[in-house]
């Protein structure tokens, strides 16, 4: 890992040229879901990713709240509340203390 933002932010730029490379050589294979997109329409979405997968899509798979399995991230409230769309948006609250990384992403064409 590295401290600062702007390395954390081009690290992220090469994350998402590597899932455009992948997608571009084997899109039968890997299909890039956006976030936003999906708590949007989780409907919508999760059936379109299951059918990607050449699965049956149930509409109960999206109900995350009934697994029962142990969550060891730091995201364990946020998994028991089920999909939502809520935290969208909230690191705008934070935009000024963002400006080297927000940079970065502009410098390499990365949409906010």
């Amino acid at each position: 890992y590295a401290y600062s933002q702007e390395t954390i932010a081009q690290y992220y730029c090469e994350f998402v040229r590597l899932a455009h490379l992948w997608q571009s050589l084997y899109p039968d294979n890997f299909s890039i879901v956006r976030y936003d997109e999906f708590v949007n329409a989780p409907h919508q979405i999760g059936r379109a990713m299951v059918e990607f997968c050449d699965l049956v899509f149930d509409p109960d798979m999206l109900d995350i709240t009934r697994n029962t399995s142990a969550v060891a991230t730091a995201s364990s409230v946020q998994v028991r509340t089920g999909i939502n769309n809520r935290s969208l948006g909230q690191w705008r609250n934070f935009q000024d203390q963002l400006t080297g990384a927000l940079r970065v992403f502009a410098d390499n064409g990365i949409e906010i």
